[in-house]
């Protein structure tokens, strides 16, 4: 820190020389008695001291941190927990470290005020700074560093294989679809290149944390609640619930894909009974037939031998009668039973049709489990244009508007300490290690939504901590923090920021700051 203070002290032999008498000394034989007079009437003045620059004295007035400990706060499900345990562990290797980290789960409004006032070293936390937070950082002369490994999102999507006619929603149309009192209950009135489809808006429940992230970036509230939200908003404890209630059920794909099946059997079954039918229309013939000859062999006295022919006739009639009056029985119950099939394939076809139109929010390591069954949709910002397809890429790059990093916030002053870089770059080598063993043991939590970033933006910010790069400050750019370029002066360089700071490439592209986590 350069602290600037200037102090000007008026000799007294300048006064004297000023008032000529000094010469008056040399010529003078009272010049003893005007020195003396000058000397006692003649006073010191001091010029005033000039004013401390606040920023300054701020800065000077920051607590100390304690030796050989890292105090880090923020969300509670923050990968630092991991660094933590691993870091404070005695392992006796080359990761042995007598330094501790300290870290408290807290409000990230709270923590970053604790970082902005030198009570902490990082805040752990899925947001960046708001404007107010940067503004206390920069009063104490902090320049702010953010280091990220990880990012995740949200993918806004409807079933698979059907169409609402468009692909790509802005954040106003999505604000639209799901606020409180909103009119939508159609596509069309989301946009004009959507179709006349019903539109049902489905999502997590109030108070999860998926819910809380999509109310604050959607419909930009800060603390989402019911009223928040549309009345007919319909949610679901869980990503598979809501997925279930998009896509549908298994048995329901199953029974509507044997609608043509059960449709070709009754249609073959009617044909079967008119044949059969007609089958037992001529056995019932040929049994009266055999009847009336058997009366008249009896009435006309025909012999033994011919009588014992038309009885045989007669039992022979009423055999095949049966199994014809059978075989229609067995047809016909076929036939109602592939009609009941038929009525309940029916019935599961119009179940998934009515599922056409649902849209619902998802995480986006869920989403890709089930890629098959979903079809998300591209987010834009600004209306139709640069619409943004959620991916591995698009999203630890930022530029997908529904994605959000993973950050560690740092001040310059905590990364000049040894502690701090120590913990800093055992973060970045093993954070994301840890993170992939995390979403194998734990499948689809919330450190399992996670996106890594590249080992190309891990290198970067490595050499960010251990000084071989200049680190990129966050700047004020309008009431937007972002990344800006280094500012060449260590910490009080925040104080100098100003509102038209250029934004420069970054390891991730950070969100506007809110409030919350």
């Amino acid at each position: 820190m350069r602290r600037r203070t200037t102090r000007t002290v008026a000799a007294t032999s300048a006064l004297l020389a000023g008032a000529g008498l000094l010469g008056a000394c040399s010529t003078d034989s009272g010049s003893t008695d005007l020195v003396a007079d000058a000397q006692a009437t003649a006073t010191v003045t001091v010029a005033p001291s000039t004013p401390v620059n606040p920023t300054e004295a701020a800065y000077e007035a920051l607590p100390t941190l304690p030796d050989q400990t890292v105090t880090v706060e923020g969300i509670d499900n923050g990968l630092t927990n991991f660094e933590r345990l691993a870091f404070n562990t005695d392992t006796g290797g080359e990761n042995d470290t007598d330094t501790i980290v300290d870290r408290k789960v807290s409000d990230t409004d709270l923590a970053f005020q604790r970082l902005c006032s030198g009570q902490i070293d990082v805040v752990d936390s899925y947001t960046t700074l708001t404007q107010a937070q940067y503004d206390a950082c920069a009063a104490n002369g902090l320049d702010l560093v953010q280091i990220e490994v990880a990012a995740n999102a949200l993918v806004v999507a409807i079933k698979n294989e059907t169409d609402v006619g468009g692909d790509c929603v802005s954040l106003e149309q999505l604000a639209e679809i799901y606020r409180a009192g909103s009119p939508v209950t159609s596509w069309a009135q989301v946009g004009d290149n959507f179709d006349d489809v019903d539109l049902t808006a489905l999502g997590a429940p109030y108070g999860d944390s998926r819910f809380t992230w999509f109310g604050q970036a959607v419909l930009d509230t800060t603390k989402p609640a019911r009223v928040t939200v549309r009345s007919d908003y319909v949610s679901y404890d869980t990503d598979r619930e809501t997925r279930l209630s998009i896509v549908g059920n298994d048995r329901d794909e199953r029974l509507a894909s044997q609608e043509r099946t059960y449709t070709r059997q009754r249609q073959q079954l009617a044909t079967y009974i008119k044949q059969q039918t007609g089958v037992v229309r001529d056995a019932r013939a040929e049994l009266r037939t055999a009847r009336f000859e058997v009366k008249k062999g009896i009435r006309t006295g025909r012999d033994a031998e011919t009588r014992a022919a038309d009885r045989a006739r007669l039992a022979e009639a009423k055999r095949s009668l049966a199994k014809a009056e059978a075989s229609l029985l067995s047809l016909k119950a076929q036939e109602r039973t592939a009609a009941r099939q038929l009525t309940v394939s029916k019935a599961a076809q119009k179940r998934i049709d009515a599922l056409t139109g649902r849209v619902g929010y998802f995480g986006f390591s869920y989403y890709q489990v089930f890629e098959n069954e979903l079809r998300p949709f591209e987010v834009t910002l600004d209306g139709t244009e640069n619409c943004v397809f959620p991916s591995p890429v698009t999203i630890t790059s930022g530029e997908y508007p529904l994605s959000r990093p993973y950050l560690l916030t740092t001040t310059q002053r905590s990364l000049e300490r040894e502690e701090v870089q120590d913990f800093l770059l055992y973060y970045l080598d093993n954070a994301k290690a840890d993170l992939q063993t995390t979403q194998q043991n734990t499948g689809l939590d919330e450190a399992g939504q996670l996106v890594v970033v590249t080992d190309d933006q891990i290198a970067t910010q490595r050499r960010w901590v251990t000084g071989r790069e200049e680190p990129e400050y966050l700047e004020l750019e309008g009431d937007t923090v972002t990344t800006g370029s280094g500012s060449g002066s260590g910490d009080g360089a925040a104080a100098d920021a100003t509102s038209s700071a250029t934004t420069t490439a970054s390891p991730s592209a950070t969100a506007t700051g809110s409030a919350g986590q």
